[in-house]
């Protein structure tokens, strides 16, 4: 049991300071310290109505964050986000609704943008060269969630003689769902011994709100893939004119109330969409 407390308290440690930085990286740890990841959770819990502490089998501490929220249809409601020590998995709850994150390591930003919509700041798993942070932009409209947008805000990643870069922030301006505007800046650089290589690129994009659909999109465009299976005999096929954002070569779909990231299979090269969060089927 001491063991599984020890791999806990570094995972812990691991994954907050990954959410500060997003670097993957084990000499990132270096500099953290209690007085930083207590300042740091301060931080995450400021705008929280309720925290409750809760206990696993071996009596460590994990908490549920409850959050006060108008919805779109102006009734209010509490999210309830809560991560189990080992589960891999983020809940997100309301009365009448949930959400699971897939493959979580930690919280990094949990924020009101306005009173009826909610930001969340995750880290996905990364690889130990590679770090990342998803934000996911939540609303809820009779009773049931409405992810705004959910995208790749960060990927930070090196190697022998290489260090990079790709980061985007979002300013929200409009006051209601009806004149909702978001912009995204977008810094993409890459330090690179060999100079030839390194660069050091800026971008701005800017998504229109669906005040039907509740949804930021850039356009409206032909998609069709496959939604990634780990076995590829499960794996369905989507198609259909679907509410896009575009950011570079970077490319998210909004189908059937869930956000995909648009790859290519290295083998098939067939499209292959991702999704983070799933639904519980409805």
């Amino acid at each position: 049991m001491l063991s599984r407390k020890l791999i806990l308290l570094l995972l812990l440690l691991a994954g907050a300071f990954c959410c500060k930085n997003a670097n993957a990286q084990l000499s990132s740890y270096i500099g953290w310290t209690p007085a930083k990841e207590k300042a740091f959770e301060k931080r995450l819990k400021k705008e929280a109505y309720k925290v409750i502490t809760h206990y696993d089998a071996d009596k460590f501490p994990y908490d549920e964050m409850i959050y006060r929220m108008q919805s779109l249809d102006s009734t209010i409601c509490y999210l309830h986000l809560m991560y189990i020590p080992f589960s891999r998995e983020y809940s997100i709850k309301c009365e009448t609704d949930s959400l699971k994150i897939n493959d979580f390591r930690g919280e990094a930003r949990l924020h009101f943008l306005r009173k009826d919509l909610f930001e969340i700041v995750y880290s996905p798993r990364g690889g130990s060269d590679d770090g990342y942070e998803n934000v996911l932009l939540l609303a809820v409209k009779n009773g049931k969630f409405r992810i705004a947008m959910e995208i790749q805000t960060m990927h930070d990643y090196d190697g022998p003689g290489f260090v990079g870069l790709n980061e985007t922030h979002l300013t929200l301006i409009g006051k209601a769902p009806q004149n909702y505007q978001l912009t995204l800046k977008n810094q993409d650089m890459r330090d690179d011994d060999k100079k030839s290589k390194s660069f050091n690129h800026h971008h701005s994009y800017t998504l229109k709100y669906d005040n039907t659909l509740n949804v930021f999109y850039t356009s409206h465009e032909m998609v069709k893939g496959y939604v990634y299976n780990d076995d590829p005999k499960k794996e369905r096929q989507l198609s259909g004119v679907f509410p896009v954002i575009k950011l570079g070569d970077d490319k998210y779909c909004y189908i059937t109330d869930s956000w995909y990231s648009e790859g290519s299979d290295f083998d098939s090269k067939k499209t292959i969409l991702v999704n983070y969060t799933n639904r519980p089927p409805r």
